[in-house]
């Protein structure tokens, strides 16, 4: 067992639940409403953690005010912690996901890490909520146009 993959058993003994089970590098944790994926790189001494954040608006207009308020969270880490937020073209939905060294790190960090991924996600989810329905967001301008 590789030192990332022991650290997520870890994190999982402390908090009293299940200790997942890594296939073929991958495990995941359920967090009440959120299944938090870890993905353990034991060459590169690293942890990635991905979770699914929101499912991608049919609506164009939707759409595009999500990509938007994502576009915003991104820059610069500033508003994920370091982390990123992305798209599963495939699957049609939100990813946010964290990679970091597992090296020397103690089973508290990743704890505190994700926790932060936690709040974080949830943030975001709020924020993505508020997007105004289809037709309830009033005149706008066209495409590439300013008011």
């Amino acid at each position: 067992m590789s030192n990332p993959e022991s650290l997520v058993i870890a994190l999982a003994q402390k908090l009293g639940i299940a200790a997942p089970v890594f296939e073929n590098g991958v495990a995941a944790i359920q967090f009440d409403t959120h299944m938090l994926n870890f993905q353990a790189d034991a060459e590169q001494d690293e942890l990635r953690c991905f979770l699914r954040v929101a499912d991608i608006p049919a609506d164009v207009e939707a759409r595009l005010s999500m990509y938007r308020l994502l576009l915003m969270a991104n820059a610069f880490g500033r508003r994920t912690g370091g982390g990123q937020l992305g798209i599963d073209d495939q699957e049609a939905f939100v990813v946010f996901s964290h990679v970091f060294s597992a090296a020397n790190m103690a089973v508290e960090r990743l704890e505190s890490i994700v926790e932060a991924l936690l709040n974080l996600t949830e943030e975001i989810q709020r924020e993505l909520a508020e997007i105004p329905a289809p037709g309830n967001a009033g005149p706008s301008a066209p495409m590439g146009m300013r008011v």
